[in-house]
């Protein structure tokens, strides 16, 4: 048999094709050895469901975006943004303009989703999580015709739905927010980043050590000192100098792809498809 593993261990990041969200032909990175990171177009999709897709999309157009209850309206309201308050970014206002920014260009097919339908699309990052939490509970009170979203790390393992996990862990009081507003990044943003290794050789370059990455398919098995570790000891020789968050969390959100992503991280895949599909529906 042909051994087709990578070099970073057992997981192969372009093992399949893969498809946008809701059924559209996705391109996907061709990264193959000794090539230019390039955009390859995925196969289309059978005619069953790109006639679902387009059906789908049709009645969609032809319904109002009324704001669903289950946002804290009266549903009265017609929707027309999406709000995401994000943990991260430092305690200055460049630091966080900068995670911003890179959460952003990761984000980019669910805000491209929103502008389809002329919404407004805000990414706010909050600094500590405590601070990103009271944020999203004040934009849930006052942003009336928005989808107000959290997004922070779980910090340790999840075994029950995000709000249960941020009650249990924070003590946050989440009564009467639907879990599709909670998202975590399972057990930390990190695990995300190096889900895509090969984007961080391209980043770190010379030195960089690959092969201290963890290669467990699902990532979220990994605990948040184990990836913090990993990452350190893959980066420390690099000219860049050892992972820092300020630093270089920014510019790598925007290498990585969020395919891959998805791949190895079941809460990333989540995110996507549960906020896609509620801007699509709205």
């Amino acid at each position: 048999s042909v051994d087709c593993r990578p070099p970073f261990g057992g997981f192969h990041p372009h093992a399949a094709y893969h498809y946008h969200t809701f059924g559209r032909p996705r391109f996907r990175t061709d990264q193959s050895p000794g090539c230019r990171r390039r955009l390859r177009k995925a196969r289309s999709w059978d005619d069953t469901t790109s006639a679902r897709f387009r059906q789908a999309r049709q009645l969609a157009g032809r319904v109002s975006a009324w704001r669903p209850l289950a946002y804290g309206g009266i549903g009265s309201q017609p929707v027309n943004g999406v709000a995401i308050y994000m943990e991260g970014g430092g305690n200055t206002a460049a630091t966080k303009a900068a995670l911003r920014q890179g959460m952003d260009a990761f984000l980019t097919e669910l805000k491209s989703l929103a502008q389809e339908k002329s919404w407004h699309w805000k990414l706010v990052c909050c600094g500590g999580r405590d601070q990103a939490f009271k944020r999203f509970k004040n934009a849930r009170s006052t942003l009336d015709a928005t989808i107000v979203v959290l997004l922070v790390d779980a910090e340790n393992h999840v075994n029950t739905r995000p709000c249960a996990h941020l009650v249990a862990r924070d003590g946050w009081d989440l009564a009467g927010v639907p879990d599709d507003d909670v998202h975590l990044m399972v057990q930390t943003m990190e695990a995300w980043i190096v889900a895509d290794p090969r984007a961080l050789e391209v980043y770190y370059s010379q030195n960089f050590s690959g092969n201290a990455l963890p290669n467990a398919i699902n990532l979220e098995t990994v605990a948040k000192a184990a990836v913090a570790s990993a990452l350190e000891r893959a980066t420390h020789a690099t000219q860049k100098g050892p992972y820092q968050k300020i630093r270089h969390a920014s510019d790598l959100l925007k290498k990585i792809d969020p395919i891959i992503v998805r791949q190895r991280c079941p809460s990333c895949e989540r995110l996507f498809r549960v906020l896609g599909k509620v801007i699509l529906e709205a």
